[in-house]
């Protein structure tokens, strides 16, 4: 099976409190279960203005009829290509493994200057 990241643009969705949330978890389950093919809904989460979900099917027309039943605007949807987590952590990376560093962006999400 495949996952895919689901993103939502909601303004103000920071602000959506628990029985909003649990509104939306019904809309979202229940558009999940009337798809008539193998499709989870994994998890939910709100940052900022964006809802993200992820998702895990093998048919991607799937997930684009998921977000038309849902009924929220979608920014992305994107095929995940590995998921890692604490129990994937193996002995420290080698001095060979150096990731590049990230970028500092000129702003934070809020207009914000960075830190440092």
């Amino acid at each position: 099976m495949t996952y895919y990241l689901v993103e939502r643009d909601v303004p103000g969705a920071a602000g959506l409190d628990r029985t909003q949330l649990g509104h939306l978890a019904h809309t979202m389950r229940e558009a999940a279960e009337s798809l008539g093919v193998e499709f989870r809904w994994v998890l939910g989460t709100v940052a900022a203005d964006v809802v993200s979900c992820v998702v895990e099917t093998d048919d991607y027309e799937a997930v684009v009829e998921h977000c038309r039943r849902v009924g929220l605007p979608v920014r992305s949807i994107t095929e995940i290509a590995h998921a890692f987590g604490p129990d994937d952590a193996v002995a420290p990376a080698p001095p060979s493994l150096t990731l590049p560093p990230a970028p500092r962006p000129e702003r934070g999400l809020h207009g914000e200057r960075p830190l440092g």
